[in-house]
């Protein structure tokens, strides 16, 4: 989930030669939908234009605990919670890799 076009598809662009199977979001009301759709791992903007993103990952895991997320932001932040990572913006097509490929594995 992003809420700036050109990084969200940049990001699905880059997720999708990685492998990946990739749905773009860029505001809560849109990835609702897809909350019950088998996917292992979302990638979740903390500040998105129609609530904090924090919020959507806690409800996601609460209805799927074993779910990964990987939390996004330009500004520092703190997580917690089993199967969360955090990842600051701006950062590197391979750090997003490498962030991710770790938070699966976990």
């Amino acid at each position: 989930m992003e809420d700036e076009p050109a990084l969200q598809s940049l990001l699905a662009r880059y997720l999708a030669r990685l492998g990946y199977e990739v749905t773009s979001c860029a505001t809560r009301a849109e990835a609702t939908p897809h909350a019950g759709e088998p996917f292992r791992a979302a990638i979740i903007d903390l500040s998105l234009p129609d609530g904090p993103g924090e919020e959507l990952a806690a409800r996601l895991q609460d209805s799927r605990p074993e779910l990964r997320v990987l939390l996004t932001s330009g500004y520092p932040a703190k997580t917690s919670g089993a199967n969360t990572a955090f990842l600051q913006k701006p950062f590197l097509p391979a750090a997003l890799a490498e962030a991710l490929t770790a938070l699966l594995r976990a």
